[in-house]
């Protein structure tokens, strides 16, 4: 997983502004990854608040990955970036059985795209997402979520590696949204933590990266 945050832990400011936390040097290695990995997993909500189009730039001749998106209602707007932008790798959307029939039936018009159906009603069900990609041999996967989908990835232990990229800012803000919320865990011990750390400097952001670690 990568994420990107101010000092204070956030990803946006409170009113959802969040160009550019991290520095040129940064997204550029952010850039380097995903040249390297099979697809990149985003959720819906980064989707409709970013309409990224999931690329890698400023690369020559870049390996495009394929784009992931985690979709439970089927809620991507039509003319998101990745519907309309062809970069020759394949969009799968995995949502669940509560989708919305009419969005389907207009997604299903769309080239280089595979929409999934998980067994499950309403969330979708992240363990079989995987092993259906691992099936389609995307194993490498960089996950650039948002706060809840980071959480549930996490405490799942479906996170094998992290790279946390700290900008010299601070936000601050109640509102504002960090790059890991969902339910939170009760107690410390409980907690998720990184071994095997290195840490690296990109211009004057640092890169915390490590083995992810639940609790024993």
């Amino acid at each position: 997983m990568k994420t990107a945050t101010s000092l204070d832990g956030k990803i946006a400011t409170f009113t959802g502004n969040s160009k550019w936390i991290s520095s040129e040097a940064s997204r550029r290695f952010a850039h380097s990854l995903r040249n390297d990995l099979d697809g990149i997993l985003v959720g819906i909500n980064t989707i409709i608040k970013d309409d990224p189009s999931l690329n890698v730039r400023d690369i020559l001749n870049p390996s495009q990955p394929n784009r992931i998106i985690v979709d439970s209602k089927l809620r991507i707007p039509l003319d998101s970036k990745l519907l309309k932008k062809d970069i020759g790798s394949k969009t799968y959307i995995y949502t669940s059985k509560s989708y919305d029939r009419e969005v389907y039936k207009k997604l299903c018009k769309v080239e280089n795209l595979e929409i999934v159906v998980t067994n499950s009603d309403k969330q979708v069900d992240l363990r079989e997402m995987l092993k259906d990609l691992g099936s389609k041999n995307i194993s490498s996967i960089l996950l650039e979520g948002g706060g809840n989908l980071n959480f549930s990835m996490l405490s799942e232990g479906l996170v094998n590696y992290g790279y946390f990229f700290l900008a010299p800012k601070i936000i601050g803000g109640r509102d504002a949204l960090t790059s890991v919320e969902g339910q939170g865990f009760k107690n410390l011990e409980d907690s998720i933590s990184l071994k095997n750390i290195k840490i690296d400097r990109f211009d004057e952001d640092l890169c915390i990266r490590g083995e992810i670690c639940l609790p024993e």
